[in-house]
């Protein structure tokens, strides 16, 4: 028997443990699987849950994407260049909130050079600067 444990990013499948016929496999780096190797009957455990965010207690809005609905943002007190900067990804279940508690904020609430909190995925791209998925982004005062 085939079981695959794998998380996907960007296309790549990363695999933690392959079992093939009782032996066992450790995988530490990315395993391209060629379409084959993943058939009907293979049992495939994938995750499919979300870890812990990951919490930025203060950024400034560097950029805001109204046609992607994305932001750019730069993390309090970093310097200012490109390798510092974090697009986050505004979904349908993002919450947009003043401090304080208001909830019915869009992206469309959000300002250049405002500052704010964020909570976002921890599954983010390779890419420079890196996007991730925000699960909620606190309007600071």
């Amino acid at each position: 028997m085939k079981k695959i444990w794998m998380n996907t990013v960007q296309g790549l499948f990363f695999v933690g443990i392959i079992t093939v016929l009782g032996h066992t496999v450790q995988a530490e780096k990315a395993v391209n699987l060629a379409h084959e190797d993943i058939q009907r009957g293979v049992l495939a455990e994938t995750m499919a849950g979300e870890s812990e965010p990951i919490v930025i207690p203060r950024a400034v809005i560097k950029e805001i994407d109204m046609e992607n609905n994305r932001i750019t943002i730069l993390k309090y007190e970093e310097e200012d260049q490109i390798e510092n900067h974090l697009i986050l990804n505004i979904i349908d279940d993002t919450v947009i909130r003043c401090e304080g508690g208001k909830e019915d904020f869009e992206i469309k609430d959000l300002k250049l050079g405002m500052q704010i909190g964020v909570k976002h995925s921890q599954r983010m791209t390779f890419s420079l600067p890196p996007q991730a998925a925000a699960i909620e982004i606190t309007i600071l005062r």
